[in-house]
């Protein structure tokens, strides 16, 4: 029933048509095992902030779900990006891959994320800004990547940033990361949808967030 399938890969696929290709690029830690954090300067504060025991850094449960969602929805509201999981998605990846900072007991930050053969990837990340003053996402970073780095993934890819957001590739480069290629192949097996499908994306860019964040909505009660 799938119209669109995308893949994501460091190069294009062969049988797809380059205007169906989109370099999206990433940042990466390519000798992830060799990287000494002591190097890094933002590792070492964020390790010098760790022992300090200002927040603790933990596992999510599967409860804090609802939180990890109402700190991402707010970040997106910040940066203008576009609602893309709801909260059962973070309820599942909570327990499994996540990891929460908590300041006395409160969810302040949160970082996902996942390996697969050797490459850990960064997925999500979000904090309460009224925490910004205790570090939750250099906290988080750096137990992240020394984690990937201690069951012995050799990579660690930060993945794609969303289009405008300079500040976040800058600040994965703090990490100790280089520009390194990603691209979203799309394979189009129902071609009319797919492109009624690609002109709906460029639409919603133009569309007032309330306007569309109706039509949303109108779409869900019909079953679309």
């Amino acid at each position: 029933g799938a119209d669109v399938v995308r893949f994501h890969s460091e190069v294009p696929l062969a049988d797809v048509p380059e205007s169906l290709n989109h370099h999206l690029g990433t940042q990466r830690i390519e000798d992830l095992q060799m990287r000494d954090g002591a190097t890094v300067e933002k590792a070492r504060r964020a390790k010098n902030r760790a022992t300090k025991g200002l927040l603790r850094i933990s596992k999510a449960i599967e409860s804090d779900g609802p939180r990890l969602f109402e700190l991402y929805e707010k970040t997106l509201e910040r940066h203008r990006g576009s609602l893309r999981y709801g909260v059962d998605y973070f309820r599942a990846i909570a327990p499994i891959a996540t990891l929460v900072a908590r300041d006395d007991q409160r969810i302040c930050g949160f970082v996902s994320f996942a390996s697969l053969r050797g490459r850990a990837c960064y997925l999500h990340g979000a904090h309460d800004p009224i925490a910004k003053g205790l570090y939750p996402s250099d906290q988080l970073f750096y137990q992240m990547i020394t984690t990937a780095k201690s069951v012995g993934e050799t990579c660690f890819d930060f993945l794609p940033s969303p289009p405008g957001q300079e500040s976040l590739i800058r600040y994965k480069q703090a990490w100790g990361s280089e520009a390194g290629t990603f691209v979203a192949s799309d394979d189009e097996i129902h071609h009319i949808r797919s492109k009624a499908l690609s002109a709906s994306r460029v639409l919603s860019k133009w569309l007032p967030r309330q306007v569309l964040a109706r039509l949303v909505s109108y779409g869900r009660g019909r079953g679309i």
